[in-house]
């Protein structure tokens, strides 16, 4: 769909992929910066690391994305990308812990750390993982973790896909005054609208608006335009309740599906169509189907906010 050769070696596909990705990035006219992410391995229990999977019956790695290539980039290009790091919790090299890496990360300017608990292996109550969050939270580095459903990589743990033991840490780390920004992504709804269970979404949901309402916790409503999430999307829209505490994100390279939109928006679905970029093109759907400015322009609130504690202290 992006127009990358599968015949291309594994090195050719990957910086075509790179420069695919810096097209889209500068062509996306409306968007002043976006975060490049990084994504850790698989990491057993134990701490192991596992390399890439076989086969989707067998637990490893999908995707690695290390933090030093993206970081590399984000210096390459520092108009456009800023950095999103990815760290295990249970990584570990001989002394130097998680968090240890964490604090160095944080020192090179990342802006948040990206967790996908069900494919990487993360129990948000696990002591690594809450002593991860509380340093997290000393930093004010703001955490985007995925829960719900997923399908773009293996669902190695569908039991890690519940929001609600990261809740209860987070509320024993508010009640420490050490709970980091975090950002749940697509808001815990599964990949399929009304076709599997969305027990995330309501727990989410009941939590920004009830205890949770005056703590940095929020949703992203990244990779929605793609037309088995358009439902939510639709439905995300017209709740200016949770728009007060959403993200707005991308995901590429999830693809953006106007035509999933064509009842709200009609013919202004060709429009948004016809943009090349799949960054822009998001952008301006979800500015037609009426998120308001503040979803925008969040997500650097946030950041921003973070980055001045760590460099200010």
């Amino acid at each position: 769909m992006l127009g990358i050769s599968p015949g291309l070696s594994c090195g050719q596909r990957d910086r075509a992929y790179l420069e695919t990705t810096i097209r889209h990035v500068k062509e996306a006219v409306g968007v002043d910066r976006v975060v490049a992410l990084a994504f850790d391995e698989y990491h057993r229990d134990d701490g192991t690391a596992l390399g890439p999977a076989g086969s989707r019956r067998v637990l490893g790695t999908d995707l690695y994305v290390s933090n030093t290539f993206v970081h590399a980039l984000c210096m390459q290009e520092p108009d456009h990308f800023l950095f999103g790091a990815s760290i295990h919790p249970y990584r570990r090299c001989g002394e130097t812990s998680a968090v240890d890496m964490l604090d160095e990360v944080a020192a090179a300017g990342a802006v948040l750390v990206k967790w996908l608990p069900l494919t990487q292996n993360i129990r948000a109550a696990d002591e690594r993982a809450v002593a991860f969050l509380r340093r997290a939270g000393e930093l004010r580095m703001p955490m985007l973790i995925h829960y719900g459903d997923e399908r773009a990589l293996s669902t190695n743990h569908r039991e890690l896909a519940d929001v609600e033991p990261l809740l209860s840490v987070l509320r024993g780390l508010r009640a420490e005054n050490k709970m980091p920004p975090v950002i749940v992504a697509h808001c815990g709804t599964p990949s399929a609208y009304r076709l599997r269970p969305f027990n995330s979404f309501v727990a989410f949901e009941r939590a920004v608006l009830g205890e949770f309402a005056d703590a940095p916790l929020y949703g992203d409503e990244s990779g929605m335009g793609v037309f088995t999430r358009a439902g939510w999307l639709k439905r995300l829209a017209l709740r200016s309740d949770l728009q007060a505490c959403l993200v707005h994100g991308s995901d590429f390279p999830v693809p953006v599906n106007p035509m999933s939109f064509f009842r709200p928006l009609g013919t202004e679905v060709w429009r948004i169509r016809r943009v090349s970029s799949w960054i822009e093109r998001d952008y301006r759907l979800k500015q037609a189907l009426g998120f308001d400015r503040a979803v925008m322009t969040r997500g650097w609130k946030i950041l921003r906010a973070g980055l001045k504690h760590r460099f200010a202290t």
